[in-house]
This record gives C-alpha cells, sequence and structure tokens, in this order.
C-alpha cells in the first residue's frame, strides 16, 4: 500500500473516535502549550538577570560578620574602595498597622540595598540618603508584607513606640538574597541603631566588576589585617567574619536554564504518560473494532508491514495535531506576552518535538499485536 492512501485510512479512523481523540490532542497540546509557558518565563528572568548583572558588575560578594564587637561603624572604611557596598542589620519585631498586628522582619538598611539586591519598586520611592542623615521615620514595604496589612502609601506603621510613614512598596529582585524573606520591612540604618536594642550581626554586600575570587580576596586579607581571628582553642581558630563571592552571570544562567529543562521535562514526563496511555487505548480499540476489517485486507493482499504502519500512523498523526495546536497556541501567547519572539518558538517547538517523538511511538506495541492477526480467524470474527 502507499504511504499516501495509508495515511487517508489513518485520518479516517481516527475521525470515527472524535471525542477520544480530541482529549488526546488536547492533552498532548496542554504539555506542549505549559513548556512553552515554561520556557518564556525561563528566557524572561534570564533577561532580568542580565539587565540586573549589567547594572551592578557581574558578581556579588557578601560579608557576613560573626563577631557582636565588630559594628558596622568600624567596617565603614571598606565604602572607600567600594561606593556601592549594601549594609544591613535585621531583626524580628512586632509592627501595628491601625488593628493589624504581625511579627515581621525589620532590616536596617541603606539607599544601595536597592541596587545589591535587585530591588524593584511597585509603588512610591526607595530609601534616600537624606532619610538617613536626618533620621527619618520611614520605612518601605515587601508587597506581600504590604498586602497582608492592606498597607496604603502615606499609612503609619508603629513599632513600639515609634510611628514609621509608608514610602515604597517594593518586590525583591531575582538576584535578591533574600528573595525567601517576603514579610520585610526597610527602615534607614540610622533609625534602627536608635530604636532596636538587641540587633542582629551585620551583613554587606559589595557588586564587583572584577573577578570574584581576586576581589573576595583581597577584602578577606584587608579584614584580617583589621580583624584578626580569635583563638577559642589552643588549636582551633574563631573566624570573626566570611567573605563569600557570589556566583558570575554565566553560573546563574546555566542554573535558570537548567531549572527550565528539568521542568519541561517533568512536563513532558507527565504528557508522555496521560497522552501516552490514551494512544495505547485508542489504537488497542480501533485494532477490536476493525478486526474483521483487517482479516479482509490482509487476504485482499495487504502485507503486516502494511497493518503495522497503518496503526503507528494513527499515533504519529495524534501527537503531530497535539504538536501543531499546543505550538500556535504557544506562538499566540509569547507574541501577546513578549512580542515576535521566534528564536522563543523555535526553541519551544524543538522542546516540544522531542516530547511529541517519544508519544507517536506509543503506538508500536498494538500496531505490532494488529500486523500478528491472522486472516482467517479475523474473517471468522
Amino acid at each position: 500500500m502507499k504511504a499516501s492512501d495509508l495515511f487517508f485510512l489513518a485520518r479516517k479512523d481516527l475521525g470515527s473516535f472524535k471525542l477520544r481523540s480530541s482529549l488526546i490532542i488536547l492533552v498532548i497540546s496542554m504539555g506542549i502549550l505549559s513548556s512553552t509557558i515554561n520556557l518564556y518565563s525561563v528566557s524572561k528572568r534570564i533577561d532580568e538577570l542580565i539587565k540586573t548583572f549589567s547594572q551592578m558588575g557581574s558578581n556579588l560578594i557578601s560579608i557576613w560578620v560573626q563577631d557582636e564587637n565588630i559594628t558596622l561603624d568600624k567596617l565603614s572604611f571598606l565604602s572607600n574602595y567600594f561606593p556601592n557596598l549594601s549594609y544591613n542589620v535585621e531583626t524580628y519585631k512586632k509592627i501595628k498597622y491601625i488593628r493589624k498586628e504581625k511579627d515581621v522582619v525589620i532590616i536596617g538598611t541603606n539607599p544601595e540595598y536597592k541596587l545589591t539586591n535587585s530591588v524593584k519598586l511597585e509603588r512610591g520611592r526607595f530609601l534616600y540618603p537624606s532619610d538617613l542623615k536626618e533620621k527619618r521615620r520611614v520605612c518601605c514595604l515587601a508587597e506581600d508584607l504590604a498586602n497582608s496589612l492592606k498597607a496604603k502609601m502615606g499609612g503609619r506603621i508603629k513599632i513600639e513606640n515609634d510611628n514609621f510613614r509608608i514610602i515604597g512598596i517594593f518586590r525583591e529582585g531575582a538576584l535578591s538574597a533574600r528573595r525567601q524573606q517576603q514579610m520585610a520591612m526597610l527602615i534607614p540604618i540610622s533609625v534602627f541603631n536608635e530604636i532596636v536594642e538587641k540587633k542582629g550581626m551585620p551583613s554587606m554586600i559589595i557588586p564587583s566588576f572584577g573577578k570574584p575570587e581576586i576581589v573576595s580576596k583581597q577584602i578577606e586579607k584587608m579584614l584580617k589585617k583589621r580583624f584578626p581571628s580569635q583563638k577559642k582553642a589552643k588549636r582551633l581558630r574563631r573566624e570573626r567574619f566570611f567573605v563569600v563571592g557570589a556566583e558570575g552571570l554565566r553560573e546563574v544562567v546555566k542554573q535558570q536554564e537548567f531549572i527550565g529543562r528539568m521542568t519541561i521535562l517533568g512536563i513532558g514526563l507527565v504528557t508522555l504518560l496521560l497522552a501516552g496511555g490514551g494512544i495505547i487505548n485508542l489504537i488497542m480499540l480501533s485494532v477490536r473494532q476493525r478486526y474483521k476489517e483487517i482479516g479482509i485486507m490482509r487476504a485482499m493482499g495487504a502485507k503486516r508491514d502494511d497493518i503495522f504502519y497503518l496503526f503507528l500512523i494513527e499515533g504519529f498523526l495524534l501527537s503531530l495535531y497535539g504538536l501543531l495546536l499546543g505550538g500556535f497556541i504557544g506562538l499566540c501567547y509569547v507574541a501577546l506576552k513578549g512580542g515576535a519572539r521566534l528564536d522563543l518558538f523555535f526553541k519551544a517547538l524543538l522542546y516540544s518535538s522531542i516530547i511529541c517523538f517519544p508519544l507517536s511511538l506509543c503506538g508500536y506495541w498494538p500496531s505490532s499485536l494488529a500486523s500478528r492477526i491472522s486472516p482467517c480467524e479475523a474473517m471468522r470474527a
């Protein structure tokens, strides 16, 4: 039989199972659409990372103080070498807004926090240098905290006996080390030192334009000269601070791409289980209903390979229809969200093809069973 005849018969047979075929195609298209949306989200996140890195340099260096005797005043000399240095101290406090009370993270920081933590302002403004200098009672709230309190700009938040005016609502960026601390409230570090008795250990973040390994060693050398390690025992030394170089742009991008691939792989496996089972079930049902027809075709000269490829093509067509439908909806989604991103579309199409290839082979086993049917037994059935 010709390939065109096999495709015609396979398409005609799928038409007799419209509901089952439609459901399988829908499952495949939803899996492909999910993969496309995930790929778009990862690409958008990577674009944000590149943009953020371009603003602050390619690396971040964190300094974690482990000694209570080392205060931020003693570390202020670092600002002479790194003007964009961000420092902060934090503690947990109960705040009150109108009648609502919450335990939140109070972070005393400076305006550079916005740069080093890639903070995005949703409303209002961030801390100004004048806020620190004049010790103004102002604060910025994390978006989740503001939504939880239903706080409004200009509203007053009470910390013990001090009232703070809300000047901004922010969202932590992609590079933020505190992206999991969603209930955070930022206040000027100068005010924090006055109202908080028990302070946490200070930490600092430095944007580095050079290699993180070299800059980290230089900072560590400078700090060790001023603050040598303390002897905890005869052979043990207690480090008074830790200097950690954050991953560079390439490593972060690789990590995001790996997460995206793993997510797409998970979506593909779920799609394979659901749609693959449906394809096997549909072809088995088709073989049973066309049992006598298969016998007639074999008696008229059709080979086993013809019967095998006839049912295998049915699984291929289901995967192809699902790929086209999911690809079309995914292209519309990407076009509406991010413009004409053909690179994303073709990358999504490639990943979707990888998902659909094993799906088209799910009909291998029922097709093999159909090709072994004896013409005599089929005619008697």
